[in-house]
């Protein structure tokens, strides 16, 4: 960020611009050879609290809860990396889709369908699941 702070606009907003810096950063780190990045996916729920499984609840409900963020692990996992940045850029971290757009480098319209495509692939995803487990 410090290196291309000089060419940050202050009309703009700040977060998708550190978005847009990170994606970049990512991207140039894969290229290089890089493919195995310092968090996974595996490892956001010991990071993020919110993923968490709560220890107050019956062994069953934890059951659920660790079968339910495995899945959303593995779903997302299975997608495409500009549908899954996408995804992840708009519902998890709540960025709109004109913040996406700007941190992807992309137009709000392919946000918008590779969100949408994103989508129907995880309810594809969990309804296999669900025929599967009834």
């Amino acid at each position: 960020m410090y290196r291309s702070l000089r060419r940050f606009d202050e009309d703009r907003p700040l977060v998708p611009w550190l978005y847009r810096i990170t994606v970049n950063v990512c991207r140039d780190f894969n290229r290089r050879g890089g493919n195995d990045p310092s968090l996974s996916l595996d490892d956001l729920a010991s990071v993020d609290p919110k993923a968490e499984v709560e220890s107050s609840a019956s062994p069953y409900d934890q059951a659920t809860q660790r079968q339910e963020q495995l899945f959303i692990r593995e779903a997302l996992r299975s997608l495409p990396e500009k549908e899954r940045n996408a995804l992840v850029l708009r519902d998890l971290e709540g960025l709109s889709t004109r913040e996406v757009a700007s941190a992807l480098g992309s137009t709000e319209t392919t946000v918008r369908s590779q969100i949408s495509r994103a989508r129907l692939k995880l309810k594809q995803a969990r309804d296999r699941l669900l025929r599967r487990t009834t």
